[in-house]
């Protein structure tokens, strides 16, 4: 029986596990009656018998339960071991597949959660940087300009023209009365003088910033 097992091994491309079922089923043994007498789960029987060494715990199992696997099928150890340990090498340096496929999968998976994460902070950049020019723009007071006027005037001068420059969405005051301002941002009004000194204060402020404020004294000469 075991030249026989030899000669077949050597002569057709049957896998040792098929080799082991061919033999059990010629002693007319199931596989609970093998894994009854083995003390071997029935699965591993059958993981055996497919050649599926990597459903066994490790190879230090699969060589144990096949070598008893073996015996108990009276065949010979000296003969089976170098079809077994060709078939694990084999084994080894095949990939796992399910592995293999499980990791490729999660790489999709990983760059989508890296970008997912430089959108996340450059979100955060984005949202920063706006409100910080946000509050910038609180904060800093608008541009203002004023063209030069004469600090004295004679008595019979009557009134002066304030003009200027501001930012063009900013509201102009002379005095707390707001004067109008045009789309570039140039503004120019005339204000009445009273004999001795006259202090204007100019104010240009936005929706959303500090106010700037400047002054200009003008003194009117007595007659």
């Amino acid at each position: 029986m075991i030249e026989t097992f030899n000669r077949r091994a050597i002569s057709n491309n049957e896998t040792l596990g098929q080799k082991l079922k061919r033999q059990r089923e010629q002693t007319h043994l199931d596989i609970a009656d093998v894994a009854e007498a083995l003390a071997i789960k029935p699965d591993y029987i059958e993981a055996i018998e497919r050649s599926d060494y990597r459903a066994l715990p490790s190879r230090v199992f699969v060589k144990n339960y096949v070598r008893n696997y073996t015996k108990f099928l009276k065949l010979n150890w000296v003969v089976v071991e170098p079809l077994l340990n060709e078939e694990l090498q084999v084994y080894e340096v095949q990939p796992d597949i399910p592995t293999l496929k499980r990791h490729l999968t999660k790489q999709p998976l990983r760059i989508i959660q890296v970008v997912g994460l430089v959108g996340i902070i450059f979100l955060i950049v984005a949202v920063g940087a706006y409100f910080s020019f946000e509050i910038g723009n609180i904060i800093q007071p608008p541009e203002l300009k004023l063209e030069e006027v004469p600090t004295a005037v004679a008595a019979d001068q009557r009134f002066i023209t304030i003009a200027g420059q501001t930012d063009a969405e900013a509201i102009v005051s002379i005095n707390d009365q707001v004067i109008p301002v045009q789309t570039d941002g140039r503004f120019s009004q005339a204000m009445a003088l009273q004999a001795g000194s006259n202090v204007f204060k100019i104010t240009s402020q936005t929706k959303r910033s500090r106010p700037n404020n400047q002054f200009l004294q003008i003194f009117v000469e007595n007659n």
